[in-house]
Parts: C-alpha cells; structure tokens; sequence
C-alpha cells in the first residue's frame, strides 16, 4: 500500500512523480494507493470549520473559494492528456459543488461538531 499527500501532492511535478512512481510499481504488483489532502488543505477546512462555528460566514467562503481556485488551477496545470481533460474536471467541478453545499449547510446551522452515535 502506498500513501501520499501534503507535500508529495503540491505541484504539478509532484503529482506527475507520484504518477510515475505508482505506475512502475504497478507494472509487477497489485497495489493500494492512498491519497490524502494536498499540500495546506487539511489547515484550510480546519479554519472553514473553525470560522463557521465563530459565524464568519463570509472569511469562510472567502477562504473555500481559494481552496477551490487552488484545486482547479493544479488539475489544469497537471492534465495534460485532452481526452481525459474534460470527464477529469467535470468530476473536479461535481466534488467542489458538493463541498459548497457542505459548507452552505453548515454555515446555516452554524454547527461543525462531529455526532456522537453510542
């Protein structure tokens, strides 16, 4: 199993070098391979979060849609295969869509605290 993220996912280089290494390993073993958040975005959702639950409703939009330009802006940067292009940022442009209706839902009830199932 191989997992990456934070810094092994930053730039476009990074990712083509995790592409590549994922792709030789695979050619002669089955293979996992996790990915986690980019470079800074853990520290972004945890301040979104943060500033819902302080009811800045317009630092937290201000800052998920940096986070969102930050997502766009390195897919284009990194795809570059035009046949895979369009399907790739369709699926970007249905996530962040969901992840802006997260945000919406929760701004609204001004609550991000984990539930408590026992």
């Amino acid at each position: 199993m191989l997992k990456f993220g934070g810094t092994s996912l930053s730039s476009p280089n990074d990712i083509r070098n995790v592409a590549k290494t994922v792709t030789s390993l695979a050619k002669n073993n089955e293979i996992v391979v996790v990915c986690s958040a980019i470079d800074g975005v853990t520290d972004d959702l945890i301040r979104i979060s943060t500033m819902i639950e302080q009811r800045k409703q317009d630092a937290a939009a201000k800052v998920l849609d940096e986070l969102i330009k930050k997502h766009k802006k390195l897919a284009m940067q990194t795809i570059k295969n035009s046949e895979i292009e369009a399907p790739l940022m369709e699926k970007l442009n249905a996530d962040v869509s969901e992840l802006q209706e997260l945000v919406r839902g929760l701004t609204l009830l001004k609550e991000v605290s984990v539930s408590q199932d026992h």
